[in-house]
């Protein structure tokens, strides 16, 4: 970390992947995660639950627009939901095969270019602060 004069010049940072995928530092992307059980199970239906909500929301809004009342089409708002639900889980598998693609883009560079990514050094916590002095 620059600007800090207690840390050890060793210029060895851990090796942070840039991706938006589910695997951030080179040790997730090798051991992987098949059961996908990092991953909450809000961050799984999160897509699919506000796709559904939207979809339903938009039939209230048909009826709000149109002056109707908003009891009636019960089975339209159903429909919607049902087609939002489909809309949301087709871009949830299309946004896990884009970070699943990128995911194994990544694994083989690292694959490839082992010396670009050395073991990173154990840098300890002491390093990290700074003495306390108590003012009196």
């Amino acid at each position: 970390m620059p600007g800090n004069r207690n840390i050890p010049d060793d210029n060895t940072e851990s090796a942070y992947l840039p991706t938006r995928g589910k695997y951030h530092t080179i040790e997730q992307l090798l051991a992987g995660d098949p059961e996908m059980k990092s991953v909450s199970w809000l961050s799984r239906v999160w897509i699919q639950t506000g796709c559904t909500l939207a979809f339903g929301f938009g039939g209230f809004l048909n009826n709000y627009i149109n002056a109707k009342p908003l009891a009636s089409g019960i089975p339209r708002y159903i429909l919607y939901g049902l087609i939002g639900l489909g809309v949301g889980q087709a871009l949830r598998s299309g946004y896990d095969y884009m970070s699943t693609k990128e995911d194994a883009v990544y694994h083989h560079y690292y694959l490839t270019h082992k010396d670009q990514f050395p073991e990173p050094k154990n840098i300890k916590l002491r390093y990290f602060w700074h003495p306390w002095y108590p003012v009196r």
